[in-house]
């Protein structure tokens, strides 16, 4: 049986590493951004979480980057450090023992330990907008070069309030780049914003109703920055779960 990811164009390495991830098949949003990307269209997806929406602009970005430039190539913003650091750890994944190099760039990590990795010139940068504007700005780093935009989690960065920190760093990437816009709601604003910045646009969007599989258990823990991990490891112990993935929002 043909990979449903092969059967999309994905290279062979990228299909073998998400394989290694125990990922065969494609999901939706996947099987209708990944082509779109790949054609050289923006996006824009309407998708929860538990969709897959990470892999749909990930797997096109890793086959995107030369590494033969050393200059930051693609660009990943993102409204909290967590999902960052998250959508770090799923590309390095997929890359494998690629020359690709990724960095995250959050607040609440080491300022200097940042600037020196910048300095190794990463091709792929996933952060939030404040910290990567404080580096910019200190000339650690530079969007010049940047062709692949992802704006992660659009309307929870509108609400936030990053979107004007966010637009700073769009007007520094290339004038003609691609762009790919996350959502899990098309509000009126978000639907704006994705007027303003893209162009031969293909809208995606995965019924609200259908999104979340259905054998997923979705728990919300309301605790403190001091107590997370202590909450998280109680609620291991009392569940037991085979497989479960933890999203830390900070408000």
């Amino acid at each position: 049986m043909t990979n449903g990811f092969a059967a999309l164009k994905v290279c062979a390495h990228t299909v073998e590493q998400l394989q290694k991830m125990g990922i065969k098949k494609p999901m939706p949003v996947q099987e209708q951004a990944i082509p779109a990307l790949f054609a050289g269209r923006d996006v824009i997806a309407r998708a929860q979480t538990g969709t897959g929406k990470t892999l749909a602009f990930l797997v096109p970005l890793a086959e995107k980057i030369d590494t033969a430039k050393s200059y930051v190539q693609a660009l990943v913003i993102t409204p909290t450090r967590e999902l960052a650091q998250q959508i770090a750890t799923e590309m390095k994944k997929i890359l494998g023992e690629s020359n690709i190099k990724v960095l995250a760039v959050t607040g609440g990590r080491d300022f200097e330990t940042q600037k020196y990795k910048l300095e190794g010139r990463s091709h792929v940068l996933i952060g939030t907008p404040g910290r990567l504007l404080d580096h910019i700005r200190k000339g650690n780093t530079d969007l010049g070069g940047v062709r692949y935009l992802v704006l992660d989690e659009v309307d929870e960065m509108l609400q936030q309030g990053f979107m004007d920190e966010a637009l700073e760093l769009i007007a520094m990437t290339a004038p003609e780049h691609q762009t790919m816009l996350c959502s899990a709601t098309l509000s009126e604003e978000v639907r704006k914003l994705g007027r303003k910045l893209t162009k031969n646009c293909a809208l995606i969007d995965i019924n609200p109703d259908q999104a979340t599989v259905e054998k997923i258990k979705q728990i919300c823990l309301k605790t403190t920055d001091e107590y997370k991990n202590k909450a998280v490891a109680a609620l291991i112990d009392r569940l037991n779960p085979y497989l479960m993935i933890v999203f830390f929002i900070c408000k």
